[in-house]
C-alpha cells in the first residue's frame, strides 16, 4: 500500500519581471546639452562684447577731455549792447501822450549901449616923496617949526606960516615917533618938517 498522497494537480504562475526602463530619456538628454552649452556661451560673449563697449566709451571720453579748449574771448564793439528782454503783454494798452502846448517865445531886442567917455579926475597925490612940492597945514596960528636935524628937541631954524610951500628935498628919517622930511623954503631956508602937518601939493 502506498503512503504517498497522490500530488495536486497545481499550476505554477511564473514571476513578474519589469521591463527595462526605456533609453529615450538619457538621449533626449545627451541632445539638450549641446544647446545649453551653446546658450551659456552666447551670453558669455554678450558680457565680454557689452563690457568691451563700455570700456572703449569710457576711454574716448577720459581721451576727450584731457584735450585742452583754447578759450576764444569775444570782443564786444564799444557802444553796442545786447539786446534786453523785453516782455511781452497778451493784450496791449493804448498809450496816452500828452501834446505839450507851445509856448510862446519872449523876442529879444538888442539895445546897442554906446559906452560914453566918463572925465577922469585927477587926485593929488597923497603921497610925498624927493621933489615933491609941499605945504604946511593943520597947524592954526602956531606954524611949523623948521628944525636943523629930526627930532622935536632941536634946534628950530625958522617957523613956516600956514599953507606956507615948500620943496622936500631929503628924507624922511624917524625920530621921536614922527616921520621926517628936509625941506627948502622960498627964503632958502633949510631944515626938517614933520610930515604930519605937510601934505602933497597937485601940479597945476
Amino acid at each position: 500500500i502506498s503512503t504517498e498522497e497522490p500530488m495536486a494537480d497545481t499550476q505554477i504562475t511564473p514571476a513578474y519581471t519589469p521591463p527595462p526602463p526605456n533609453d529615450p530619456p538619457a538621449n533626449k538628454r545627451s541632445s539638450k546639452l549641446p544647446l545649453i552649452i551653446a546658450a551659456v556661451l552666447v551670453v558669455v560673449l554678450l558680457i565680454i562684447l557689452g563690457f568691451w563697449i563700455w570700456n572703449s566709451s569710457r576711454s574716448a571720453t577720459s581721451s576727450e577731455g584731457d584735450i585742452p579748449v583754447e578759450t576764444v574771448p569775444v570782443v564786444v564793439p564799444e557802444g553796442t549792447q545786447p539786446p534786453l528782454p523785453t516782455e511781452t503783454t497778451s493784450a496791449l494798452q493804448p498809450v496816452t501822450t500828452d501834446t505839450p502846448t507851445p509856448v510862446p517865445t519872449a523876442q529879444l531886442i538888442a539895445t546897442a549901449v554906446i559906452p560914453t567917455a566918463t572925465p577922469e579926475t585927477v587926485l593929488p597925490s597923497t603921497e610925498i616923496t624927493i621933489g615933491s612940492i609941499v605945504r604946511v597945514f593943520g597947524t592954526g596960528t602956531d606954524g611949523l617949526a623948521i628944525r636943523d636935524n629930526p627930532g622935536i628937541t632941536n634946534l628950530p631954524v625958522g617957523v613956516a606960516p600956514e599953507s606956507t610951500i615948500m620943496e622936500v628935498i631929503g628924507g624922511p628919517l624917524e625920530a621921536d615917533s614922527f616921520q621926517w622930511w628936509q625941506v627948502r623954503l622960498e627964503s632958502g631956508i633949510e631944515g626938517w618938517a614933520a610930515a604930519d602937518f605937510l601934505e602933497p601939493v597937485p601940479e597945476p
